[in-house]
């Protein structure tokens, strides 16, 4: 109860949190009372609202489905035009630069993006981005 109060944690979160201290049958009794008494959200929804909060934090969607993974969360769908407008909002905060870009700044601006998660169809898009 008491990590579920702090945040939202997946089932496999729990069992990772709890196995050192209590044995496999009483963590699942735990999971399954928390689940019971609604204390845990359901999964797609608990992958979605990570998913949107690392979004707003600049984090791409590869970064964000092997977060879920890790997490054993399922996979949410991406936005392409939203994955594109984030990642040119990253841009524009880090490097204080609006399209279009100098020759110069695309291995910069890749690697920045890159670095955060988003894939290579994204990059390209921002980097030729035109005003």
């Amino acid at each position: 109860m008491d990590l579920l109060a702090r945040r939202d944690h997946s089932e496999l979160e729990l069992k990772r949190k709890l196995s050192p201290s209590y044995e496999a049958a009483e963590v699942e009794d735990a999971i399954r009372f928390a689940k019971d008494n609604r204390w845990m959200r359901p999964p797609e929804e608990l992958a979605r609202a990570v998913a949107d909060q690392l979004g707003r934090r600049g984090k791409g969607a590869r970064y964000i489905q092997r977060f879920l993974r890790g997490k054993g969360l399922p996979a949410v769908r991406g936005d392409a035009e939203g994955e594109r407008a984030r990642a040119l909002e990253l841009v524009r905060l880090r490097l204080r630069r609006e399209p279009p870009f100098e020759f110069e700044e695309h291995a910069k601006i890749a690697r920045l993006l890159k670095n955060r998660g988003y894939d290579d169809e994204t990059i390209r898009r921002v980097i030729h981005e035109k005003p």
